[in-house]
Parts: C-alpha cells; sequence; structure tokens
C-alpha cells in the first residue's frame, strides 16, 4: 500500500490558527510545518481505522447541487475521543487549488486527521493533513505515542450487504428526484 499524503479545507486551516490569504501562498503551509504529534492534539479526530462503508448523495446547497462523499470508519485506535465508529463527509466546500478530498477504499485501513466543521455539522479531511494507509500506518502511529481508546480489530464491512444496497436504492432515488427537480427549476432556492 503507497503512504498517501492528506487533506485539509479552508475552514480547517481556519481553525487550525489560519493562514495568510496570500495569492500563491501554499494553503497547506501552516499544517505542514506542525509536528504530527502537536497535530494530533490540535485536530478534532486523529485515529486509525478500517473503511467499513462508503457512498455518495447529491444535495443542494442554496444554488447548487453538491456530491458529497461519505465514509463510515470502524475505530481501531484514537488519539482524541472514545468513539468506536467515525463518519467523515466530503463535499461541502470548494478547496483552494492543490488541496483534494482524499479517496478511501473500503475494506481499508487508514490513520487519518480530520476536522469537524458545524456549518453544516460534518468531520472531513483534506490532503494537507499526514494520511497513512495500509503498512504505512505503524509508524505514523509509534510518532503519536499512546492512543487515548482502543476497539476491537476489524475485518471486512460491518453493514450487511442486503442493507447496503437498500440504502443505495434509496439515495439514488433521492439523488435523481432531486435532479429531476433541479431541472424542472422547481428544487432551487
Amino acid at each position: 500500500m503507497a503512504t498517501h499524503s492528506l487533506v485539509v479545507a479552508a475552514a480547517a486551516l481556519c481553525a487550525l490558527g489560519g493562514l495568510a490569504r496570500q495569492a500563491g501562498a501554499d494553503p497547506c503551509a501552516s499544517i505542514r510545518a506542525t509536528p504530527v504529534e502537536q497535530l494530533a492534539r490540535q485536530v478534532s479526530q486523529a485515529f486509525e481505522g478500517v473503511v467499513v462503508d462508503d457512498w455518495s448523495e447529491v444535495v443542494q446547497d442554496r444554488s447548487r447541487l453538491r456530491v458529497l462523499r461519505h465514509y463510515t470508519f470502524r475505530v481501531v485506535r484514537s488519539w482524541s475521543s472514545n468513539a468506536p465508529t467515525l463518519l467523515l463527509t466530503h463535499g461541502w466546500y470548494t478547496l483552494p487549488p492543490g488541496v483534494i478530498y482524499p479517496v478511501f477504499e473500503r475494506g481499508q485501513r487508514y490513520l487519518v486527521f480530520a476536522n469537524f466543521h458545524d456549518m453544516p455539522a460534518h468531520t472531513f479531511t483534506a490532503s494537507c493533513y499526514p494520511l497513512a494507509a495500509g503498512d504505512a500506518v505503524p509508524a505514523l502511529a509509534a510518532r503519536l505515542g499512546p492512543p487515548v481508546a482502543t476497539f476491537p480489530d476489524v475485518d471486512g464491512p460491518a453493514m450487511p450487504l442486503r442493507t447496503r444496497l437498500a440504502r443505495d436504492i434509496l439515495i439514488n432515488v433521492r439523488a435523481t428526484v432531486t435532479l429531476i427537480l433541479w431541472g424542472l427549476g422547481i428544487g432551487q432556492r
């Protein structure tokens, strides 16, 4: 597995101490300059977990449509909370140039740094934050010290196939109705 370097949205940059909005400035500079041990204490979530579910949905945000990508993690170790599961949602923000939302694969293990934002309420990560996948997780975890919580290790998806299929069908029906209403001008505010 490759080690991935990940994410930060503009809101997270402000939450971590802000960043001067200068033309050509690196939007990740303040985060990359922070030692990971310190960063783990500053972000809302620093955790190791396995992706047990993922899905997308189309939502209306004021006068535009957004595609949100959701990832459910079963947490194995956490350096920030006692939550055994965590949901990341990507897509609410237009990120600065050069910053991306990472893509996670179901069934894979990651060590993730993430932030909470309250407008709308969600937890997310971006390419500015450290991220490790697969075999690279232990090396990054060793730099963080002992976790505040540990949970039983997991294998495979937690949600039965039938449940995932039913949920995916409902999400696709909702997205289709949203797009039809949008096209007719009914869904626009």
